[in-house]
């Protein structure tokens, strides 16, 4: 009698298929289903792969997770936004000050984007062992007990949560503590349950063994013809499931056996006592014998039982800082981070010795990480593999840290993966990581650009100093051409056996002394010369001097010029910085250091950049709580000169220098006096936002005089330019101030929580009209949306002060208009609602440049939201969705007029606003076959009377501006409607439908109409 697993193959395929198929389709955020789907709450990585073997004991297949891609719009918006609140919640103080640090606006980033930087930041971390301190959200350790219910695990916690770069906050603690106690609750699991979780594919993770541990499924009607049926033996039925209560019998078995060594061999595993017995139980239980359902078999069965207590914390916070649930981890082994991972086997490739490639190779090994590692020195490697050793090569040329990240978060073994597969998989990844960052499909070129500038910017300060001699007399000094001239000096430096000083690191002890010997008349040198003895001419005549360049003071100006640029370049070409760059479609190695320098000071002056800094200096100022009013405007003072000393480029002190004036304070504060005046602002905390602005004439100097004349008081003594100067330095030590720092990284951290919670349904919006989601774009919408009129109320009470002041001659309203005027006009339309938006954007930033030393924290981040609305408006505006201030009566507002687009093809025009007087109002005007047909509605009586009284007025309006185009005005209705949703989203068609100009004719008409009333 001959025994067959053929008979299998059909049954088992369409059972586990099926099975397969219901799990793929259900995307469950945060649970990193490996042998289901590739998902990733952090990436939403899709790589096509042979997930598992076929389901068959007969071919190999595969599994196709492409599936899960084609979501709907709604849930592309529920991923988007689960993304950016799962990122929030797994990062830490340390992630957002390095995010800070390089020059990345988390603020600005879609959500893919945001959460690939938050991935790279954490794998940076890793790499260099930074040590997590202090505790987020303040949560003292009696709040931790009361989520917890006990002192030590609430320590302990804690701890892992830091250790894990996971904020401690009280989600974070009650999620750990959850998937502890259920970890606790759990049993050895009988053979149905463990037939449970084979049968579906299912990694023995916490919220797989609770689920199969506490699972009634019946599958008895899938496993029909299923399991080991021989002659003579009949199925007896399913115990719990899919198990059998029969076994195979000895004389049965040692038939089977010899097939059943042979598959576990075809599977690239040892046949031995264990993996018989697994083989043997899997047969039995009519469950496919491949190395997969093996290994997890063996993971299962390796189980011990109670878990763990401190693997399971541990496990669980390692989770949430990798964005995951903490109720999807192994509960039997103790893994290191995928961040530790991703950077491990990176170097983990790098040592593979050639050797190491050829014994795989010749020996018929799968060439893998594991199986090469496994090769050691001495061993007989046999003759050279030129295919395995291009395999290895091929692979280190292609990995990244960032690659890697992408595969263990797919769920894909990198170690035990064959290198000609994995070449695959890095490439896939790389794609995907590249997309994340420039939207494109064909992207990895920028990727790699972007990584290469990176690199030589990090390798500029190792350079010898000597380079920067070579730059003046470069065609075109790009970061490329001196990166280049620097690694040859490195070279001829190295060749000669000889040290060297670097461009920008602190030279070793024994070389500061050789640079001291070498140059101790350079002091001379410069006396002679009739120059300062500074940091930067030392070093112009050192580097001159390894040049044997001749010294003149053209030539040493000309040095410290280059000198001066190299380094603006090494200190703000941040990662954030780069991105933006290539973005744009400028590629950084190849623009010139002047081209460079340009591109970062027009970043560095940008409205955001300015008030981002001004109001997390004003955080840590309000923070310290031991100085006076007084000495509050004298820092403020103080912190402003420098801001314009850094913004104008030093222009001020070049100014006092060639005018031979000595390089004073108060000769400084003269030089920029006349360039600023002040203003306060003050937030009302019931809509957070500007209300109220008032000046009072305080310039720099002004401030900084009342304050050290109030430190004069308190202190006693004279006043000196001394006492500013350590004012200066008191200030950069405390923007420097560690625990400050942190506070205000923990505030920020925080304030992404809250807006992530008040504004998370306004990802539809922004979907529909083609905008970025974004944390500023969601809050912007918000606002836009929900306190209607309120941006340009604010915006106009500024204006107002500043027109008072004679700062400014141009009006938001006059501009409004302007574009009212000609918006039925098409090529007229988008430049005069550009120019009113530009018109708003210079009364903020000539605001800015007038503060006065009153204005808080609150008041200058209310500025910046304000800005950040006018950007989402400008970006609204180019789908047709204009936000337009008008003032009615008393009362500024504005009013939204939107072209609907829709699939029957006929456009509308939709204008909606809400006041005091008519409460919320949605008029509609669209032309049909018939004629121009109108509806307006509002959600009380008393509005739509006010609206109702004027109709013949609005009728005759819009019938002589329909007489041209030969349309009749056939219905215009007036209604109410107490639930009226004026930002109720319509469906619209992504083609646009000619012959709006019509409909801008009668909004037009509407809108003069209501500004009458």
């Amino acid at each position: 009698m001959r025994i067959s697993f053929d008979w299998q193959n059909k049954n088992l395929q369409e059972t586990k298929q099926k099975n397969m198929q219901e799990m793929g389709n259900v995307v469950q955020y945060g649970n990193n289903t490996a042998r289901t789907a590739f998902y990733h709450p952090h990436t939403m990585l899709h790589i096509s792969s042979d997930i598992t073997n076929s389901f068959s004991y007969g071919e190999q297949g595969s599994f196709n997770p492409q599936a899960i891609q084609a979501v709907g719009a709604e849930d592309y918006i529920a991923v988007q936004r689960d993304m950016m609140t799962v990122m929030s919640n797994s990062m830490s103080v340390e992630d957002f000050q390095k995010m800070q640090e390089e020059g990345y606006n988390i603020y600005d980033c879609e959500p893919e984007e945001a959460v690939t930087i938050l991935d790279k930041i954490k794998a940076v971390l890793a790499q260099s062992g930074t040590q997590i301190a202090g505790y987020n959200d303040n949560l003292s350790l009696d709040k931790m007990k009361e989520i917890t219910g006990s002192t030590g695990y609430a320590q302990q916690i804690a701890k892992e949560l830091q250790n894990a770069d996971a904020p401690v906050t009280k989600e974070n603690i009650k999620q750990v503590e959850e998937a502890l106690q259920q970890a606790l609750s759990l049993t050895p699991l009988g053979d149905g349950n463990i037939a449970y979780l084979l049968s579906q594919g299912m990694e023995p993770i916490l919220s797989h063994l609770y689920k199969a541990g506490h699972s009634s499924v019946n599958m008895a009607h899938q496993a029909k013809n299923i399991g080991y049926v021989s002659n003579g033996y009949t199925s007896q039925g399913m115990d719990n499931g899919i198990a059998r209560k029969t076994s195979v019998s000895v004389e049965d078995y040692q038939q089977m056996e010899k097939q059943i060594k042979q598959r576990i061999q075809s599977q690239g595993l040892e046949v031995n006592e264990k993996t018989l017995e697994n083989g043997k139980w899997l047969v039995e239980k009519g469950i496919p014998l491949t190395g997969e359902n093996l290994q997890l078999l063996q993971d299962i069965k390796e189980i011990s039982y109670p878990l763990n207590p401190d693997t399971i914390i541990k496990q669980a916070a390692n989770a949430i800082g990798e964005g995951k649930s903490a109720f999807d981890i192994l509960v039997n082994k103790e893994e290191e981070s995928i961040y530790k991972q991703a950077v491990d086997l990176v170097q983990r490739f790098q040592k593979l010795s050639m050797e190491a490639a050829d014994y795989v190779g010749n020996h018929g090994l799968s060439q893998t990480l594991q199986n090469m590692e496994d090769y050691t020195v001495g061993t007989q490697a046999g003759l050279v593999n030129l295919q395995a050793r291009k395999c290895l090569e091929e692979v280190r040329l292609k990995m990244t840290v960032e690659a890697n990240l992408k595969l263990l978060q797919s769920g894909f073994s990198i170690d035990t993966a064959p290198m000609e597969e994995l070449i695959q998989k890095l490439e896939e990844a790389e794609k995907q990581w590249a997309k994340s960052l420039f939207g494109e499909n064909k992207g990895v070129g920028k990727g790699e650009l972007f990584r290469q500038t990176l690199q030589q910017v990090a390798e500029l300060p190792k350079l010898p100093l000597a380079v920067v001699g070579k730059i003046p007399t470069m065609e075109n000094p790009t970061l490329d051409n001196i990166s280049q001239e620097g690694k040859l000096l490195q070279n001829q430096y190295k060749m000669a056996q000889e040290s060297y000083e670097a461009l920008w690191t602190a030279p070793r002890a024994d070389m500061g002394d050789h640079i001291q010997k070498a140059f101790r008349n350079v002091d001379a040198i410069l006396q002679d010369m009739g120059l300062e003895i500074t940091e930067a001419n030392q070093r112009a005549i050192r580097i001159m001097g390894y040049n044997q360049i001749t010294i003149t003071e053209d030539n040493l100006q000309k040095i410290k010029e280059a000198d001066r640029q190299v380094k603006k370049v090494m200190d703000n070409m941040k990662p954030g910085l780069t991105l933006q760059m290539i973005r744009e479609g400028k590629n950084p190695l190849e623009m010139s250091l002047p081209q460079l320098e340009e591109y970062i000071n027009q970043h560095q002056e940008s409205f955001i950049q300015e008030t981002e800094k001004y109001s997390k200096f004003l955080y840590k100022l309000e923070q310290n709580q031991d100085i006076t009013e007084g000495e509050r405007k004298a820092y403020i003072g103080v912190y402003r000169l420098f801001q314009q000393i850094e913004k104008t480029d030093g222009a001020a002190i070049g100014s006092l220098v060639a005018q031979g004036a000595d390089l004073n304070f108060s000769n400084i504060l003269s030089a920029i006096r006349s360039r600023k005046k002040s203003t306060d602002i003050r937030v009302d905390d019931s809509v957070g936002g500007l209300t109220k602005l008032q000046t009072n004439g305080l310039s720099i100097s002004q401030q900084i005089e009342q304050g050290l004349a109030e430190i004069q008081k308190n202190l006693g003594g004279n006043l000196s330019e001394d006492m500013l100067g350590k004012k200066a330095l008191e200030i950069d030590e405390m923007m420097a101030d560690k625990e400050t720092e942190q506070e205000y990284a923990q505030v920020k951290i925080q304030e992404i929580r809250t807006l992530l919670e008040e504004n998370k349904n306004q990802g539809d919006y922004l979907k529909e009209y083609h905008q970025p989601i974004t944390l500023d774009s969601m809050q912007s919408v918000g606002v836009l949306t929900g306190k209607r009129g309120s941006t340009f109320k604010q915006l106009r009470d500024l204006e107002t002060k500043l027109q008072s002041e004679e700062e400014i001659q141009s009006s938001i309203l006059e501009g409004a208009e302007k574009f009212l005027t000609v918006m039925d006009r098409e090529e007229e339309r988008p430049y005069a609602y550009e120019k009113m938006l530009q018109q708003a954007e210079e009364v903020l930033e000539q605001t800015l440049n007038n503060l006065n030393g009153e204005e808080s924290y609150l008041d200058v981040k209310s500025m910046q939201q304000l800005y950040k609305q006018l950007h989402v408006t400008k970006g609204l505006a180019q789908e047709e969705n204009y936000e337009i201030p008008v003032q009615m009566g008393e009362e500024i507002t504005s009013i939204n007029l939107r072209i609907i687009h829709n699939q029957e093809k006929i456009p509308q025009v939709k204008i909606t606003f809400d006041t005091d007087k008519f409460g919320k109002v949605e008029a509609r005007f669209q032309v049909t076959p018939n004629g121009l047909e109108g509806s307006v509605l509002t959600d009380y009586m008393d509005g739509k009377d006010i609206l109702k009284n004027g109709e013949a007025v609005l009728s005759k309006a819009i019938q002589e501006t329909l007489q041209e185009s030969k349309t009749e005005l056939k219905q215009l209705f007036f209604g109410v409607n107490e639930k009226l949703d004026i930002n109720k989203l319509d469906s619209k068609s992504t083609d646009r439908i000619q012959g709006t100009n019509l409909l801008y004719k009668v909004a037009k008409e509407f809108i003069k109409y209501i500004k009458t009333l």
